[in-house]
């Protein structure tokens, strides 16, 4: 009983946490681009009742395809996005809507801000109990399962899709949602809700993005498992196959009639129309593996330092829990890949791994056995230099997530942008071997002390005086805040 307490006694403690951090770090500004299209097409549904948009908003929203699917067989522009992130969206604009009255396509006025804002808090809330379910699985220590939890939301690039108003969130939750439903499923040998709930949070994520029905073998390599008696020594009967699958292919076929609706062919994914997109596996595959793990802007390490303990720890992991253990890597390892293999496997104009986001969590479970190792051998100078380095690593995380969450979402991007304009090969080179957060730290110096960047201080070398004054002061118009409650 002490025990469940003392749990119930942390998610409350997490949830004053979250919520207060979603109102002290609430972002004065909106995330451009994929979400405002998504969003353009849930007010198109408020408004008129339609799921498509106007011919006119489709084309004046970008390159053909890069927003909006045009339908072969009807004409008509569909957002490319899956239907689940419109969804999303009804209940904060119909709020807004029953506050306001009119409801403009696209508002990045305060009052949508602040709404937005509000649903990511209660999203990060639902994210942050659902992990500390997870941590429950694997930690007897209920604080140790709340460090884990606050160091995975904040001390990692996470964070910065807490903030912004995108559908990585929604992912994050889902997917989080299954892992934790996959993972109960197989402690409990099936029981019923692990196995429902498995496969209902399966087909909202493929619903919210399509590559997530790759998770489909992970949740039926499970259920065939467990129905041929690997998880308990019995067999199932015939109610549980039905009960295993039956849910899942239902929701697979509504997939398919979606997407025949959306995109006039059920296998379509909405992402071949644009120019850009059209070969979408035509990325190198090496290039993306090594770029997950060591590039200087999309390495998972670098961005969630949490698996750099895991890594110790998962030969251990792997001995306690090795079914658990090849669910988990199995999830991470068939998005890697497959995310690998694309022209744009990095997400380009945007902060870390995104596509990663929603695996590198479970991805760091093994991180709370060094937690309690640590804690175990407390009194040994080991223990204390390990700790230290732990907690070394993601405090200079945490640091490095304020300073990319005090500027413009696109920070990084306009500064790059500015350098190309004005032809400065040699400082480019020089920015590209910032992390966003460095980056940001650097123009707060230049604002604050007048200490011009090293990049910028390598461009005045490349460029004329006159150019290089007008990039200095195109650079200090690139600080806007974006913390709501102070400048």
């Amino acid at each position: 009983m002490a025990s469940k307490c003392s749990w119930e006694a942390t998610r409350w403690i997490l949830a004053v946490i979250v919520v207060a951090v979603g109102i002290i770090a609430m972002p004065r500004l909106q995330y451009i681009g994929d979400p405002l299209a998504i969003r353009a097409a849930a007010v198109n549904l408020i408004n008129t009742g339609r799921p498509d948009v106007p011919e006119a908003v489709a084309q004046s929203s970008g390159e053909r395809g890069q927003y909006y699917y045009q339908n072969p067989r009807n004409g008509r522009y569909y957002s490319k996005y899956g239907p689940l992130n419109t969804a999303a969206y009804l209940p904060v604009l119909l709020a807004e809507k029953a506050l306001y009255g009119a409801l403009p396509l696209y508002d990045d006025t305060e009052r949508r801000t602040l709404l937005l804002n509000t649903q990511n808090i209660l999203g990060a809330l639902l994210l942050a109990l659902v992990l500390l379910e997870i941590s429950r699985l694997y930690c007897t220590r209920p604080l140790l399962g709340l460090l884990w939890v606050l160091s995975s939301m904040y001390a990692s690039f996470g964070w910065n899709y807490l903030r912004a108003q995108t559908a990585e969130l929604l992912q994050w939750i889902l997917a989080s949602v299954f892992i934790w439903s996959v993972l109960s499923m197989w402690r409990q040998a099936g029981r019923a809700w692990t196995v429902y709930l498995a496969q209902l949070s399966l087909v909202l994520l493929i619903l919210a993005k399509g590559v997530y029905a790759l998770w489909g073998p992970v949740f039926v390599g499970t259920a065939v498992a467990i129905g041929w008696g690997y998880c308990d020594g019995q067999g199932r009967d015939k109610r549980w196959w039905g009960r295993a699958f039956a849910p899942l292919l239902l929701g697979a076929a509504a997939v398919l009639l979606i997407n025949y609706y959306k995109f006039g062919d059920m296998l379509a994914s909405g992402y071949t129309q644009w120019e850009r997109e059209r070969y979408f596996f035509s990325g190198y595959l090496p290039d993306g593996l090594w770029g997950y793990l060591a590039s200087i802007d999309k390495s998972i390490f670098l961005y969630q330092p949490l698996l750099l303990a895991a890594v110790w720890a998962w030969p251990s992991f792997w001995k306690r829990w090795r079914a658990e253990a090849i669910l988990v890597l199995s999830s991470f390892v068939l998005l890697w890949c497959f995310n690998s293999c694309t022209i744009n496997w990095g997400g380009h104009w945007s902060y870390g791994p995104r596509y990663l986001l929603a695996i590198l969590t479970p991805l760091s479970l093994p991180a709370l056995l060094v937690f309690e190792c640590l804690c175990a051998a407390r009194k040994t100078w080991q223990s204390w230099l390990g700790g230290i380095a732990v907690a070394g690593v993601l405090l200079f995380s945490l640091w490095m997530q304020c300073q990319v969450n005090s500027l413009e979402y696109f920070t990084y991007y306009r500064a790059e942008a500015l350098l190309q304009s004005c032809q400065a090969p040699r400082a480019l080179d020089e920015l590209h071997k910032l992390p966003f957060g460095v980056l940001n730290y650097q123009l707060h110096r230049f604002a604050d002390a007048d200490r011009l960047p090293p990049f910028a201080q390598i461009a005045a070398q490349e460029v004329s005086p006159d150019v290089s004054a007008s990039l200095q002061t195109q650079l200090l118009r690139l600080m806007r805040s974006n913390w709501y409650w102070w400048q």
